[in-house]
């Protein structure tokens, strides 16, 4: 079921966004294989997911789409896997309408399931070719991405799938040379945004495809620095305008109005052309080399490649003619000679376990670019070279990383904001609380005082009026005292006359017996008096003791708050 995988010619370029590529020789006979890891594997599902997600997409209503409009996608997919009829694998299924992650769920089930079985019971994975269906997957979701000016529906047979593109019926050979090469610029510009694409926490893709504003950025910068247009580096405040993830409708839109609009179409071209390489294809460094062979003792110059995960050179720039591929391994090392002033002085040394390479570039400034470069490799295998994973990926994670930290920091910012402002919250509630106390107090002490006052009022009408009291008794008293003397001094004269007078003795007698009643009614009167009065008096004690206790209450409450 799985057929064996040749690499193909400079013209289908196996680009897999993991970092790693294979290319085929001219010669048909002879057949590179690639050995991968499982995580690159894994990572080449994943790409091959996301250009299929926008090819679903550009089909979907309502996010789902008719089965019958999804086999000619498979037919593609399952030709290029090596899969006879596979649009028949969705006949097994009974819904009529599929939403994408139940269409990729058949696809990884049905072929990519599969294909890792069978390489790993051949214990070899080899790197299954996803080109020419990043390619389908683009002319099925270009037409929804680009105009109709710039780009024609594609042709598509029921049978075999999507072909080709029909040309514009008014279209001439230059218009035409035009369209490709816009077209090709944005088929690439469409890798470079799904390989920057936000994932999940298991590394799949998020659904929706949603490109972080900061990977926006790192790519219109990385454009800026290839095509020399350094002053639009610090023209990227645009970009803090969007507020939500980047849509690739957006991204391009953005593209073309703040940086392709100022350059050339070839300019254009060779700038996207190299990202896309130093992106997808993982290529750390390309050009011309010398190359000193043991076996004729002589220098021959080779066009050279390098990635994260091999050496390549072919006899010329083109990338035709493939002489040698060099799979990276931890035993790489570089050494640099000293200068000299021979017509070698730009050489440095490459030890790897298949042969030395003993090179030579132009230029001084060429020979440390190149070292540079391989410095950068062999650093980066030394923590990735199991895995697979290639540099620009790595930055990808590692720039996700921070973002997440900083998302989770954030959040966490946030909720401590939110704990607080409940704290405030509650905090108002008690301080409102201690306010209506407070007030209660006040109106209580208010309340108090004013009970006060009518007491010390009452006291002091008490009083008036047990001095008006008194001074009456005293005045009483004085008449009784004064009656008592008249009585005594007639008692005395009586007595004189006692014997003479016995009927006014008695008459003065009943008198003074009278007058005696009144003194005791008058002691009685005055002892109630005082008994008010001392009353009044505890009252009032009582009052200044709770006066006392209340503004003693008051301090201290104040004292607290």
């Amino acid at each position: 079921m799985f057929r064996s995988l040749s690499v193909k010619k400079k013209s289908d370029k196996t680009d897999t966004g993991s970092g790693t590529v294979a290319e085929e020789p001219p010669h048909p006979s002879r057949v590179l294989h690639t050995q991968i890891s499982q995580q690159v594997l894994d990572t080449l599902f994943v790409d091959f997911s996301k250009s299929l997600w926008h090819a679903f997409n550009s089909l979907a209503h309502d996010e789902v789409v008719q089965k019958s409009r999804l086999k000619v996608i498979v037919s593609t997919i399952g030709r290029e896997l090596g899969f006879e009829n596979a649009q028949a694998i969705l006949d097994q299924h009974t819904e009529t309408e599929l939403d994408f992650l139940k269409f990729f769920s058949i696809i990884k089930y049905e072929m990519l399931d599969k294909i890792k079985a069978e390489s790993e019971e051949r214990k070899l994975l080899t790197r299954p070719d996803f080109t020419q269906i990043h390619r389908v997957c683009w002319m099925l979701c270009s037409n929804k991405t680009l105009s109709t000016k710039d780009k024609a529906p594609p042709e598509v047979d029921p049978i075999i799938g999507v072909v080709s593109q029909t040309d514009s019926c008014n279209g001439t050979e230059d218009d035409e040379q035009t369209s490709n090469l816009q077209d090709d610029n944005a088929f690439k510009l469409w890798r470079v945004f799904n390989f920057f694409v936000e994932s999940d926490y298991t590394g799949n893709p998020s659904i929706p495809l949603r490109l972080d504003v900061e990977e926006a950025v790192q790519i219109y910068t990385r454009f800026t620095a290839i095509s020399g247009q350094l002053r639009k580096e610090r023209e990227l405040h645009f970009i803090s305008d969007v507020k939500d993830e980047i849509t690739f409708e957006l991204f391009l839109e953005l593209f073309v109005k703040h940086f392709a609009s100022d350059i050339c179409p070839a300019a254009q071209t060779y700038t996207i052309n190299l990202l896309y390489e130093n992106v997808v294809l993982d290529t750390m460094k390309k050009g011309t080399l010398s190359k000193h062979g043991k076996k004729l003792n002589n220098w021959k110059e080779y066009f050279f490649v390098l990635t994260s995960k091999q050496l390549t050179y072919y006899l010329a720039s083109d990338e035709c003619e493939l002489k040698r591929v060099v799979p990276f391994d931890d035993s790489w090392e570089l050494e640099i000679p000293p200068e000299d002033m021979g017509p070698r002085s730009h050489k440095f040394v490459v030890f790897t376990p298949m042969k030395v390479f003993e090179l030579t570039a132009a230029s001084f400034q060429k020979k440390y670019q190149w070292i540079s470069a391989f410095k950068k490799v062999i650093e980066h295998n030394k923590d990735h070279f199991e895995d697979g994973i290639s540099v620009e990926r790595q930055m990808a994670l590692e720039r996700k990383k921070k973002r997440d930290e900083r998302r989770a920091e954030a959040e966490a910012v946030t909720q401590r904001l939110f704990e607080q402002a409940n704290l405030l919250k509650d905090h108002a509630k008690l301080l409102e609380q201690e306010r209506l106390d407070r007030a209660m107090i006040q109106a209580n002490l208010m309340e108090e005082t004013a009970l006060r006052r009518s007491e010390q009022i009452r006291c002091q009408n008490l009083e008036l009026e047990m001095a008006k009291n008194v001074r009456e008794e005293i005045g009483r008293r004085e008449e009784i005292q004064k009656l008592c003397d008249e009585q005594r001094k007639m008692y005395e004269e009586e007595h004189s006359q006692l014997k003479s007078v016995e009927y006014e003795r008695e008459k003065g007698t009943r008198l003074l017996q009278d007058a005696k009643e009144k003194l005791e009614l008058l002691e009685v009167e005055r002892d109630a008096a005082l008994e008010k009065l001392e009353d009044a008096a505890q009252r009032l004690k009582v009052a200044e003791e709770i006066r006392s206790k209340m503004e003693s209450a008051f301090k201290d409450w104040k004292t607290k708050h």
